[in-house]
């Protein structure tokens, strides 16, 4: 029997309109995230507080709805970037092997332009947005 990988929730918040705006995202213990913008935060604990961009965090928030088979809100587990995967493989262009915009994350448009993504060598999954900035999403156990 393979053992599934524990979740913990870790709130993710952001400021938008000088409100902050707080979601509840329950991720795969172990998961991390590193953006030019939010920083690095590896998800270890429950109930941990990471604050990010606002745009980092839409597109966080985003990826968790690849796997439509959700018993959570916002959930991001090895199922999404099996999904992710499998999207950017089936949706790639012929330029540099990215995703056409905007075919996987479903984020809105408060997340702003997505120019490309795609997954590098080591499994990360990594989102270009607006002027070059990036987010990318990892499994730090398996570094």
């Amino acid at each position: 029997m393979v053992e599934q990988a524990k979740t913990v929730p870790v709130v993710v918040q952001w400021k938008e309109n000088g409100t902050v705006q707080k979601r509840t995202l329950q991720v795969t213990k172990g998961y991390g995230i590193n953006s030019n913008k939010s920083g690095t935060h590896i998800f270890a604990k429950a109930n941990q507080v990471v604050t990010l961009d606002k745009a980092d965090a839409y597109l966080l928030l985003g990826t968790s709805h690849a796997n439509p088979d959700k018993d959570a809100k916002y959930k991001f587990d090895q199922n999404d970037m099996n999904v992710l995967h499998e999207e950017w493989y089936n949706s790639r262009s012929n330029v540099h092997g990215q995703l056409r915009t905007n075919t996987v994350v479903r984020s809105g448009s408060g997340a702003g332009k997505i120019g490309g993504v795609f997954f590098n060598t080591h499994g990360e999954y990594v989102i270009e947005h607006g002027n070059g900035d990036r987010l990318s999403i990892f499994n730090s156990n398996k570094k």
